[in-house]
This record gives structure tokens, sequence and C-alpha cells, in this order.
């Protein structure tokens, strides 16, 4: 959780920018569409389980259907606070 602002930070976009982007913003750097997400985290959630990815998408996939699972499955859960 945290507090989410919009910006139009020129040096940070570059840093950030990648070709691929053109996909999304045809215009490079200077398409107008092209805003940034700040979010300034207070709190995260981290689930760390030590499995591949298939093992943890099968998890998901488990109790999207409603199939009970070991809480353990989901891994180690620690709390990040700033």
């Amino acid at each position: 959780s945290g507090t989410a602002s919009l910006t139009q930070d020129r040096a940070l976009m570059d840093e950030l920018w990648k070709p691929a982007f053109t996909l999304f913003f045809p215009l490079g750097l200077d398409d107008p569409a092209l805003t940034l997400l700040r979010v300034d985290i207070v709190k995260a959630d981290v689930w760390d389980s030590g499995k591949s990815k298939m093992e943890q998408m099968l998890t998901i996939a488990k109790v999207a259907v409603g199939i009970d699972i070991d809480k353990e499955d989901l891994g180690k859960h620690t709390v990040l606070k700033k």
C-alpha cells in the first residue's frame, strides 16, 4: 500500500525508456500520452514460495477453482514497512 502520483519527469523517462515501448507510445518520449506512475510504498506484503513459475501458477489455479491448499504452499510471508 502507498500513495500514487503521476509524473512527467523527463530525465526519469529517458532512464527507463526501452525501444519496445514504441509499440504503445509511437511518438516515443515525446508522446503526450506518456506519463509515469510513481508509488511511494508504505507497506508491502511479499510471499516467497521458492517454487518455479509453473508450480506457482498451479497453486493460483487451484485457489481460483476452489481447491483447498495448505497455507504453506503460498510460501514464506514477509511484511515490509517504511
